[in-house]
């Protein structure tokens, strides 16, 4: 199930915008579930971080306009996939490329590109939702791909970081993640998640592109604040693996 957020100021080409996605993605065998907001005020006053997959957001709106709100947006959920819906290009798209959306529809020529984007959608969100079975001890646990945050290896052992998975023990500890150990070598682990949008930022750390914030020369910064090591080696494959990712 792919959850759409459609964001349109006009209320006939937001309602329009809907038919045509219901009917395209009937269609493709795609099920999905729609929203309407006229407005990015009513959207972000409504919106709960995991609400939706994917917005479909109109670029030029009066009240709040499609930058501001993304701008808000990937502070709120970076996981929020950002689609951008316009009538025509120019400077002012091109600018909206520094929030790293997975694509763009054309209002004049949304029949013919929806089918496409409905297929990116599907691929990157059964992927996000994939889950992962790792032995953990005697035990098998079976970890959602996005909740995991990055993996460090010492050895012949691996630490898989968590970030949803927190017990009420380990909250009231006051440690961030939960830590899953298992004994596998990080070449495997890497061969096995790297098609899912794992990068090897270095030898001893396997990183989840959506939880990455920013990159530097030598480090990258999570969404939580914490930093990890890039190998001097990995820079430039990790930006270019990074951007891939980022933009499906």
């Amino acid at each position: 199930m792919i959850r759409i957020a459609i964001c349109d100021d006009e209320p006939n080409i937001a309602k329009n915008i809907a038919e045509k996605t219901k009917i395209h993605a009937d269609n493709l065998g795609i099920p999905i579930l729609i929203t309407v907001y006229n407005s990015g005020r009513e959207f972000l006053s409504k919106y709960h971080i995991g609400d939706y997959d994917v917005i479909f957001l109109d670029i030029d709106m009066p009240e709040l306009s499609g930058d501001a709100l993304s701008a808000e947006l990937v502070k709120i959920d970076p996981a929020l996939l950002l689609v951008y819906v316009t009538n025509y290009c120019n400077d002012e798209v091109y600018t909206m490329l520094k929030y790293m959306p997975i694509g763009f529809l054309r209002k004049p020529f949304f029949e013919n590109e929806i089918d496409s984007m409905l297929g990116v959608l599907k691929e990157k969100i059964v992927n996000v939702h994939r889950i992962y079975s790792i032995q953990s001890g005697r035990q098998v646990v079976k970890i959602p791909l996005k909740d995991i945050m990055y993996i460090e290896s010492d050895r012949n052992y691996a630490y898989f970081y968590m970030n949803s998975s927190l017990s009420d023990d380990t909250k009231n500890n006051g440690n961030r993640n939960e830590i899953v150990k298992t004994r596998k070598k990080m070449d495997i682990i890497e061969s096995e998640l790297e098609q899912y949008g794992f990068i090897r930022i270095h030898a001893s750390f396997l990183v989840n592109y959506r939880w990455i914030y920013s990159i530097h020369k030598n480090k990258i910064v999570l969404d939580d604040g914490e930093t990890l090591p890039i190998s001097r080696s990995r820079e430039t494959y990790v930006e270019q693996k990074f951007m891939y990712f980022s933009r499906g």
